[in-house]
């Protein structure tokens, strides 16, 4: 006999929980400080219905939110409490989650079926896991047609933000994220006698300006320094200078759209690791970029240990209101030959929020998303934390005492191309890709390049052609599992002919595929 907990599958849950540790493609900042309460929110309404309309009773209501992202915690308060001004009844009580804890908080939220209202994305869980669990709801009516036309089109993508063309994901930033910069430290700059005028495009130009910074600060300051401890940033820096030389292969997951295929083997990748290897032998990348993580490389930044930082948009904010450090400014980073670089996107989008399909009060959670829209977006943008998803309001609004944010912005918008998505060809493959989350090797891109970096992996080809070769098995097997299961896909409903890198794939597009 199968026992119901609150509506809720055991043994689906058990197998959510199951795979709870492994790793997820939806991925974003995390992180905070705060409570570490879980609130209790009742039995679910039936799986997939959408969020009803908006609330008509005055009897006090309370709902909950979760929270990951530290530098959202003062935008959500702000605006929970404007919420509460206009709608006195309605309390929004904002749980601050620490990171550490995130994954047991949800672990144990859903196997007590106690998640909260409203609750964030995470590696706890995937898309398509959480809707085919019944455990989120439809936000259709919160972000109906006309709304929906409002947000970048990159943000909404079978199998990653809808299903069944329904709407269950409320973005919190926009799509167009996380793209790298290099900041440059203004002070460094003219204790060598440069200026804005000698920032490096090239690796060439990289190489020259860090000799000058080392030897006019007699050491004291390297050229650059990048926090290759944090594994997303050693990833996501080396993958997109990466397409410059290789642009067939997105730098998010290391994935030919051309060829279907898993290439952390590319020319691309080889040569900018070994780029990275030549600016540490010859003492120009900063001695603790192997033991820093991001953070702590943004400090030996702003201490003016170094001209050159590379890392994502997010550190703006760091900077200046958390290091009070604004002598700075930020610029594309430099690639082999000056060429353009890129990020790509398809609907995987950063930093969500979902709404439990077991909330008592779904009317006053819709009203408060809805409030959400045009009084929190803005808020991002005026904090300089991020551009928002809904490109009128990015244009409408400027960042108050930082307009060094505008810029890293704008450097960080331009550089995202629209790229296929496997889920819009085929939806089978949102099968493969929930079964691949836990097929995957445990080594990443990142463990190879800093394996490479510190000297333990010698042969950096083989250590890349090793990875693929794991990743393009994996790929290989699952879908041969998927097959057996009784759903149909193959191979090439991963590889895009009519791609043309660089530029935005658009819906119109998958039309004109061969058909498999």
């Amino acid at each position: 006999m199968k026992m119901q907990i609150n509506g809720t599958n055991v043994k689906k849950t058990a197998a959510l929980t199951a795979m709870i540790m492994m790793v997820g493609w939806l991925t974003g900042c995390s992180g905070t400080s705060g409570s570490s309460e879980i609130a209790s929110t009742g039995s679910p309404k039936p799986s997939g219905g959408a969020v009803t309309a908006a609330p008509t009773s005055s009897a006090p209501v309370t709902i909950t939110m979760w929270n990951r992202w530290p530098e959202l915690k003062d935008s959500f308060t702000e605006t929970a409490t404007a919420f509460h001004s206009k709608n006195p009844s309605i309390t929004v009580n904002l749980v601050d989650v620490p990171p550490a804890e995130m994954t047991a908080q949800m672990q144990t939220a859903i196997a007590g079926a106690q998640l909260p209202d409203i609750f964030p994305n995470g590696n706890y869980s995937t898309f398509p896991q959480l809707v085919s669990m019944g455990l989120i709801r439809q936000l259709d009516d919160v972000i109906n047609a006309d709304v929906k036309k409002r947000f970048d089109p990159g943000t909404w993508a079978e199998g990653t933000s809808t299903m069944n063309n329904h709407i269950y994901t409320y973005p919190l930033y926009t799509p167009r994220r996380p793209g790298y910069v290099m900041y440059y430290n203004k002070s460094v700059l003219q204790q060598a006698g440069l200026t804005v005028k000698d920032v490096p495009k090239t690796w060439d130009e990289l190489v020259t300006v860090s000799q000058k910074v080392k030897q006019a600060t007699q050491g004291q300051a390297y050229g650059l320094v990048v926090g290759f401890k944090s594994a997303y940033v050693t990833t996501g820096v080396t993958g997109q200078i990466a397409t410059a030389i290789s642009p067939d292969v997105a730098p998010s997951n290391q994935f030919n759209y051309k060829t279907g295929k898993y290439e952390q083997n590319s020319n691309g990748i080889v040569e900018t690791v070994q780029f990275f290897q030549k600016l540490n032998n010859d003492k120009l990348l900063h001695p603790n970029s192997l033991l820093s993580d991001e953070f702590q490389a943004a400090s030996l930044f702003a201490s003016g240990k170094a001209a050159f930082f590379l890392n994502g948009s997010w550190q703006v904010n760091n900077f200046v209101n958390t290091q009070k450090f604004t002598d700075f400014d930020s610029a594309p980073i430099p690639t082999k030959d000056g060429k353009q670089q890129y990020r790509d996107y398809n609907g995987n989008l950063p930093a969500t929020l979902y709404v439990s399909n077991s909330t008592k009060h779904p009317a006053e959670v819709k009203a408060f998303l809805e409030f959400m829209t045009d009084n929190f977006y803005p808020k991002l943008i005026q904090k300089g934390i991020e551009y928002s998803p809904i490109p009128d309001i990015n244009q409408k609004y400027k960042a108050e005492n930082n307009p060094l944010f505008d810029n890293v912005e704008k450097l960080q918008n331009d550089m995202f191309v629209l790229v296929p998505q496997p889920f819009s060809r085929n939806a089978s493959a949102i099968d493969v890709q929930t079964e691949l989350n836990g097929q995957l090797p445990k080594t990443v891109l990142s463990d190879v390049v800093t394996g490479y970096l510190a000297g333990q992996i010698k042969d950096l080809q083989s250590g890349l052609d090793t990875l693929a070769g794991q990743y393009n098995k994996a790929l290989g097997d699952v879908i041969t599992k998927v097959n057996s299961s009784g759903k149909k896909i193959v191979p090439s409903d991963y590889s895009f002919e009519n791609w043309t890198p660089l530029k935005p794939y658009d819906s119109t597009l998958y039309a004109g595929l061969k058909k498999n």
